[in-house]
């Protein structure tokens, strides 16, 4: 236990003096733009500094949140949730409206909820919906888009609404797994499995524990999340990320065709080499495919609902501000940004890189399908009843 806090503690400060450094390194003019390598590191550092500094202020309200959670909220509490199974989805959704904490703010105090004894569906419906459904979001995408359309509430309308069925239907759908618990990584497990419900410590030392616990495993992940997405952001062009939304377009349609062989042959797995295939053959197609043919479908509904949900995934912007990125993709149809405000808050790559250290791999891969689905699915209804 001693090695593992040193290092928590280690990872803490060498990531705060980088980032000391990005600050005091993109304020400065020691990086001439007229030279390409240097414009895309200092690309790189701006970006990167922005998601940071974005993220933290959210992420020590969320772990403050799930310190008081884990002192005040008591087990018996819980009981308050309906029984019903679509009910109590709907609840725990519309927490999300109390909770004015961005997409990494809310994972600390979802994982607090669990401990606590709240259900993994549960606690999924109200990350999903959460980053969407609070006032802050609502009121960022309204002040964004009240120019930009004749009705002013509709694109925060459409989104509330759309975000908080998907949650729930997201939610319901993980309710069906028998045992919950199967879906956390054995370490989760072990802290939920082996949390005392007695402890006695006095609530201060117990409050700073928490919260110092909850900060340093989120803040850890988020560097690296956050430095992946800064380095796709800055080497993507918009052609790239053309044939990228394509390769996705191709992927799904192999994973669809993967569990559909894997239902009638009764397998729960057919193996990594048909990933593998699937793989090559996005590579393949996304590199190859002639820009002419891009660019003719490019005005596709398809098509830009996929660049957009690609282009959420990897900028990795929090939802309290990603309205304002949104209305530079005015030239898209409206389907396709409201899959872009959708998706981000729900999927994105820094949120990947925290909540894998939680939750399987399986079951965020699972959750990532559905999400991507049914933006698509949100999108194409929009451009239908609105374009």
């Amino acid at each position: 236990m001693k090695v593992q806090i040193n290092y928590q503690k280690l990872v803490l400060v060498t990531s705060l003096i980088l980032l000391f450094i990005l600050l005091t390194i993109t304020n400065s003019n020691s990086l001439d733009s007229s030279n390409y390598l240097k414009s895309q590191v200092n690309d790189f550092l701006t970006i990167y500094r922005s998601i940071i500094v974005q993220s933290i202020p959210f992420i020590l309200l969320g772990s403050a949140i799930s310190a008081l959670v884990a002192i005040f909220l008591n087990n018996n509490l819980l009981k308050y949730i309906p029984k019903n199974k679509f009910l109590s989805h709907v609840f725990v959704a519309l927490i999300g409206m109390f909770m004015p904490v961005c997409e990494c703010g809310n994972i600390p105090v979802a994982k607090r909820m669990i401990i606590k004894g709240m259900s993994v569906s549960q606690a999924f419906t109200f990350m999903l919906a959460a980053p969407i459904i609070n006032p802050i979001t609502i009121l960022s995408t309204y002040e964004a888009f009240k120019t930009v359309y004749d009705n002013e509430i509709l694109m925060p309308s459409l989104r509330v609404i759309l975000g908080f069925l998907i949650a729930t239907s997201i939610g319901i759908t993980l309710s069906f797994q028998r045992n919950q618990l199967n879906m956390l990584t054995p370490e989760f497990y072990k802290e939920v499995c082996g949390t005392n419900p007695h402890d006695t410590k006095a609530s201060l030392p117990r409050f700073l524990d928490i919260f110092k616990s909850e900060f340093l495993g989120v803040f850890l992940s988020l560097n690296i999340g956050s430095m992946i997405a800064s380095i796709l952001q800055v080497f993507l062009s918009k052609n790239i990320l053309l044939n990228v939304g394509i390769g996705i377009l191709i992927s799904l349609i192999g994973l669809i065709i993967y569990y559909f062989i894997a239902f009638i042959l009764k397998k729960g797995k057919l193996g990594y080499y048909f990933w593998f295939i699937i793989f090559i053959i996005s590579i393949l197609v996304s590199i190859f495919l002639p820009q002419s043919i891009i660019f003719k479908i490019e005005a596709s509904t398809l098509l830009s609902i996929l660049v957009m949900i690609t282009i959420s995934f990897i900028i990795s912007v929090c939802s309290s501000v990603d309205a304002f990125i949104a209305i530079g993709y005015l030239n898209y149809p409206i389907g396709s940004i409201l899959a872009f405000l959708i998706f981000g808050p729900m999927i994105d790559i820094k949120l990947l890189t925290i909540l894998r250290k939680s939750f399987k791999f399986e079951i965020l891969l699972f959750i990532s399908l559905l999400v991507t689905f049914m933006s698509i699915v949100a999108g194409l209804l929009v451009n239908f009843f609105f374009s």
